[in-house]
């Protein structure tokens, strides 16, 4: 009895220990180390709120608002591919996020279009 609690401890072990490791280094062996883009396949960020304040379920496709916007963060470079997060997702020109589409980002700010319409997110300062 007390063997076969042996066996079943030194397999399980052997499973968490040695075959991830095994995994991982087939993996950077390779030699090139391609960065991880998590691909949310259109849907909604998990960590937003389901309903607004008045307890009404919110669509981020269709209810979304300028003011629901945070900008987070913007990394500007002078080659074009500039990136923005905004309520923590990476974007950059041309992306979409809920129905507004990033137009520019610059130094402070993040320019987005919905319609006809302009709208200017800016960097909250520091206090």
């Amino acid at each position: 009895m007390k063997f076969g609690r042996i066996i079943v401890f030194v397999f399980a072990m052997t499973c968490f220990f040695v075959f991830p490791k095994a995994w991982a280094e087939t993996v950077v062996s390779s030699g090139e180390e391609e960065p991880f883009i998590y691909d949310d396949h259109g849907r909604r960020d998990p960590l937003w709120p389901l309903v607004d304040s008045n307890g009404i379920v919110i669509n981020y496709e269709s209810d979304f608002v300028v003011t629901d916007l945070m900008l987070d963060g913007v990394m500007v470079s002078a080659q074009g591919d500039s990136l923005a997060i905004i309520n923590g997702r990476i974007v950059k020109p041309n992306d979409m996020i809920g129905q507004f589409t990033v137009s520019s980002i610059g130094a402070n700010s993040v320019v987005l279009i919905k319609g006809d319409q302009e709208f200017e997110l800016k960097l909250k300062k520091e206090e």
